[in-house]
């Protein structure tokens, strides 16, 4: 009797609107780059599967499903915006020694000397230029920019631009504390063009 097929499972956390942003840019990825296997099998992971068994053709599985799943190899990124939320599920997921995966859409640019750590996720046109450290799952979103010896703390923000045109720079040539810089990201996301400017231009 034949042994039942294993595969490579990659999970995206969160079915919301930013999981459908993501779990696209995941299905580039493995198509173009050699990060991870041609045939991996990607899915949504949330805590409880209602009548509703995919979304945009891929599977739903519940965290406990997809934790039990038998597979070759296991990761995951967390698509969840709220960063309390993420941090709570990114708890679980280190209990499950479940490693974490960095999605980075095939359109974003980094530079030199830039330290990313485990689960970021980099949406269309970011930039992310020289000498940038940035902790766990860091969420940009499409054509936020940072520039030039910014540190941003782990699972404290996701930074997304007022504007489709619109590039947020956060230039901090004087190092601010981790929490202090992910407050003035957290607003500048949020901020008018005319703000965001004063805001680049007390930090300069």
């Amino acid at each position: 009797m034949q042994s039942p097929q294993m595969t490579n499972l990659i999970g995206v956390f969160g079915a919301g609107g930013f999981g459908r942003e993501v779990i696209p840019l995941l299905d580039e990825q493995i198509s173009v780059t050699s990060q991870f296997p041609k045939s991996a099998r990607i899915v949504f992971v949330v805590d409880e599967v209602n009548s509703v068994k995919d979304v945009n053709g891929y599977e739903i599985m519940t965290f406990n499903d997809f934790c039990a799943h038998e597979s070759d190899s296991k990761q995951i990124t967390i698509a969840v915006g709220d960063s309390s939320a993420r941090k709570k599920i990114y708890e679980r997921v280190c209990q499950k020694s479940i490693p974490l995966i960095t999605v980075t859409a095939v359109d974003s640019v980094r530079l030199q000397s830039v330290d990313i750590d485990e689960g970021a996720i980099l949406c269309p046109y970011t930039t992310i230029t020289s000498n940038v450290k940035i902790g766990k799952c860091f969420h940009a979103n499409n054509t936020v920019m940072l520039r030039m010896t910014v540190l941003l703390a782990t699972l404290s923000h996701s930074l997304q631009a007022s504007s489709a045109m619109e590039m947020l720079s956060l230039k901090t040539m004087c190092i601010l504390g981790q929490e202090q810089l992910s407050s003035r990201a957290r607003e500048a996301g949020h901020l008018s063009s005319a703000k965001a400017q004063r805001l680049r231009r007390d930090h300069t």
